[in-house]
């Protein structure tokens, strides 16, 4: 079965401006929007003043409970460390969840793909953009299935290391940015058509909550398969 890219894929959950004018729906949205609500041009008054709070970074606090963070001193400055994921960690994390729903992923006899990947990433501080081209390049996926002719990559720090040389992009937050632009469909640009499912991490201190991040992302792409009859 041939599976093509969803332009206009219609989500079985709200979607994000109905969740966002709805404070409501707030806490069911899914993972990769919460980054959303710690802009102020997103949230009107009229949701911060319905839930409570005088600001975005509020009603973030009050739906993700923010553990104490591990710090270090660094230069006389108290310095908060990002965690993130080995490729093997994550790629245990993906296949154990979508197990978890009943679809196994061969992690050892992986195919090898064609898609379109960026090169020479670089961030533009000053306009807070991201400077790139792409060029065909081809890798072996991290895991998947010959039944439902699925496969998943998880773009890790080593990953990603490939594709830049600049020290602006080594911040885990900055990556995760450029990767939620780069990979706005949640699928690499195949050659020949594969469905290939791209999995990462935002910047965070917390593994159990980067690990919580991956594993709502494997459900959320569960649901969109089954909406388009692939599983």
């Amino acid at each position: 079965m041939k599976v093509n890219k969803v332009r206009k894929y219609q989500p079985g959950y709200p979607k994000k401006k109905d969740t966002l004018n709805n404070p409501n729906l707030l806490k069911s949205m899914p993972g990769r929007w919460k980054n959303l609500l710690v802009s102020g041009s997103v949230l009107s008054s009229v949701i911060l003043t319905s839930c409570g709070v005088s600001s975005p970074q509020d009603l973030l606090n009050k739906l993700i409970p923010t553990p104490t963070p591990p710090r270090g001193f660094f230069g006389g400055m108290i310095v908060i460390q990002e965690y993130y994921f080995t490729d093997e960690e994550a790629v245990d994390i993906i296949v154990e969840e979508f197990a978890n729903c009943g679809i196994a992923f061969d992690t050892v006899n992986t195919d090898k793909v064609v898609a379109e990947l960026p090169v020479d990433v670089k961030f533009d501080m000053r306009n807070d953009k991201f400077d790139y081209y792409t060029l065909p390049s081809g890798f072996y996926v991290d895991g998947v299935n010959k039944r439902y002719n699925i496969s998943f990559e998880y773009v890790s720090s080593e990953d990603f290391s490939k594709w830049t040389t600049d020290e602006n992009m080594n911040s885990e937050h900055i990556k995760g940015k450029f990767l939620d632009e780069f990979l706005e469909d949640g699928i690499f640009e195949t050659k020949n058509g594969e469905l290939v499912m791209a999995f990462y991490n935002s910047s965070h201190h917390d593994p159990a909550w980067l690990e919580e991040e991956l594993r709502q992302q494997v459900r959320e792409f569960i649901q969109m398969l089954h909406e388009q009859g692939v599983l």
